[in-house]
Parts: C-alpha cells; structure tokens; sequence
C-alpha cells in the first residue's frame, strides 16, 4: 500500500484508525533534541544521542545535591553536641 492512500489529507487519520501529526523536518528534529524524547532516537532509529540537560534540571539537581549535603552537616552537628 501506497502512504497517501493509507491517509486522508484532511484528517490525517490513517484506514487503521491512527491519528498522524503531520510536522516539517525542522520540527521534528527538533522534537528529537528536547531531552523529554530522549530514548526516541535510540528506540526508533537506532540512534544514540547526547542531549544536555537544560539549565532548571540542572538547578534542581544542584540544589537536591545541596539539601543533602547540609542535612548531613546538620546532623552530624546534632550528634556532636549531644
């Protein structure tokens, strides 16, 4: 079967009753890059592909990492004065 005849022009609902998103290249690649689809690449196409994280994920991580250091301080102080 040919792809255009599997789908609709005006809905994009294929005879197997998916619905399809039709996007540029640009938009897709893009898509691709955003850390949320990151096993996309790898699970779809075989791809393996760094992505960054972005700046809040990172500011989250640091600042979990910092709570847990000073909890630790703390506690350590707390026992040390008991």
């Amino acid at each position: 079967m040919e792809f255009q005849s599997l789908v609709t022009h005006q809905t994009g609902e294929t005879e197997c009753g998916y619905q399809l998103a039709i996007m540029s290249r640009e938009e897709c690649i893009t898509s691709l890059m955003d850390p949320s689809n990151a096993a996309l690449p790898l699970s779809h196409l075989g791809m393996v592909v760094q992505v960054e994280e972005s700046l809040a994920e990172l500011i989250g991580k640091v600042r979990a990492a910092a709570a847990e250091v000073t909890g630790a301080w703390s506690r350590r102080i707390a026992a040390a004065s008991q």
